[in-house]
């Protein structure tokens, strides 16, 4: 579910490990304050009953970097969900230089 509850629906994957290669697009006002959420659902080939694979989960958009795709992973019983997520048009260009501060004390 993206920002203003918009929803994207991958197809229905065959078998325990399928894989999919696909892209949507949503429009993001405020990456600041706005997340994108992640549902996973497995589908039961022979009564075609759906049952959701592990928690629904919330991915943060304002530490992503514009133009550079940046995985994001679900671990779920028996594997995980791979992602991959592009700021298009907001983020920064590099990522922030990271802060040794804690090892001062050494």
């Amino acid at each position: 579910t993206g920002p203003g509850d918009v929803k994207y629906t991958t197809k229905v994957g065959i078998g325990l490990d399928p894989e999919w290669e696909e892209e949507t697009f949503f429009t993001i006002a405020d990456p600041a304050t706005e997340k994108i959420e992640a549902e996973f659902f497995i589908k039961c080939e022979k009564n075609g009953v759906e049952q959701q694979l592990g928690d629904k989960q919330s991915f943060a958009l304002n530490k992503l970097l514009k133009d550079k795709a940046t995985y994001k992973g679900l671990v779920v019983p028996g594997g995980k969900a791979d992602m991959m997520f592009t700021a298009i048009d907001f983020g920064d260009e590099e990522a922030a230089d990271e802060d040794d501060a804690f090892m001062d004390f050494l």
